[in-house]
């Protein structure tokens, strides 16, 4: 099942992330709400794994799924890109700065495993510690689907919520520095590391089988107040000075998200119709290149030519757009096999 009014979310997520990462938004003197929202952007990360394992449930839940086959459509769709990106960051570390990247770090981060590893998540193209997470979840992928199929999917959510519930507590207690003293490779371990976020992934497919399963006992005007509901509640979190927000990196808003997802996918009217244009879709599509390629787009024309962030801003989606319809979609063909 594909929901093409969630693409735009994509795309606004990556967004708010380059922002989160880039924009020099305290110069501007803006009111503290949005300057809190601005400097929490980092929480649309939590947003992409929670969306991830949502879409994965729309997609595969009703169809068999092989390892092989599907392992192949994810290589297909993330790796050319990355590696791309990749081999453009390590030219430019050892072009224009002092490092010399280790072996092991170069090896990791090429095959997507480094964020597994506490202590080498943010190596060469720091931003891909979140597709190592993504591609954890891949691998796990068909055999959660297995599990589904054996068990009764309540046995499922039972167990989905748990892992959830384990990895609040877990980052909670490890941020409060109760369990370990607080050090580098603890700090990559509780942002960075997927057994971490594999309960937002989880929650995620939950959320996924809700829609499917309640769709249509969900009115219009339901879906309108759940979505509209659950915007407002998590805009009052990011943007308000709150005792939670501290904690809402590694998903304790996915029962925000899936109110979210489940009241938007529901919806139709003229908005959702605008926001299901393909030019938007596009635009969710090319989110991927906007996150992957702004440490490298920034180390040349931020840290090297002094731009500010709105020209940077511009040229990354372009490329991004660019490198998604000449190079992404060929070579993802390619690799599937397709003319």
């Amino acid at each position: 099942m594909f929901v093409p009014q969630l693409n735009i979310l994509r795309f606004l997520a990556a967004l708010a992330i380059v922002v989160f990462h880039y924009s020099n938004f305290r110069s501007l003197e803006a009111p503290a709400c949005i300057e809190n929202l601005v400097v929490r952007g980092n929480q649309a990360v939590t947003f992409f794994f929670f969306l991830s394992g949502f879409v994965m449930y729309l997609s595969y839940s009703k169809r068999t799924v092989d390892f092989r086959s599907f392992m192949r459509a994810r290589i297909a769709r993330i790796m050319p890109l990355y590696w791309l990106v990749f081999s453009i960051c390590l030219i430019l570390i050892l072009v224009f700065t002092d490092d010399r990247p280790k072996g092991i770090n170069v090896i990791l981060q090429f095959f997507a495993v480094h964020a597994w590893f506490p202590g080498k998540a943010l190596e060469l193209n720091y931003p891909s510690w979140s597709i190592s997470v993504e591609f954890a979840f891949y691998a796990i992928c068909p055999f959660l689907f297995g599990l589904i199929r054996r068990f009764n999917f309540k046995k499922f959510a039972m167990f989905a919520l748990s892992v959830w519930l384990c990895c609040q507590l877990v980052h909670i207690l490890l941020l409060e520095g109760h369990i370990v003293p607080n050090v580098e490779a603890l700090y990559q371990l509780i942002l960075y590391h997927p057994l971490m976020h594999m309960g937002t992934f989880l929650f995620g497919m939950i959320a996924a089988n809700m829609f499917m399963t309640w769709k249509d006992q969900i009115t219009i005007r339901v879906a309108r107040l759940l979505w509209g509901a659950g915007i407002a509640i998590w805009l009052y979190l990011m943007m308000s000075d709150n005792p939670i927000i501290p904690y809402g990196h590694n998903g304790l808003f996915s029962p925000i998200y899936a109110v979210i997802l489940i009241g938007i996918s529901r919806d139709s009217g003229w908005h959702i119709n605008l926001i299901s244009h393909k030019l938007f879709i596009t635009a969710g599509n090319v989110s991927y290149g906007i996150y992957i390629l702004q440490a490298a787009l920034a180390m040349i024309l931020i840290d090297e030519f002094g731009w500010s962030f709105f020209p940077f801003l511009i040229v990354l989606i372009s490329l991004s757009w660019i490198l998604y319809v000449y190079f992404e979609k060929p070579a993802q063909k390619w690799i599937l096999g397709r003319k």
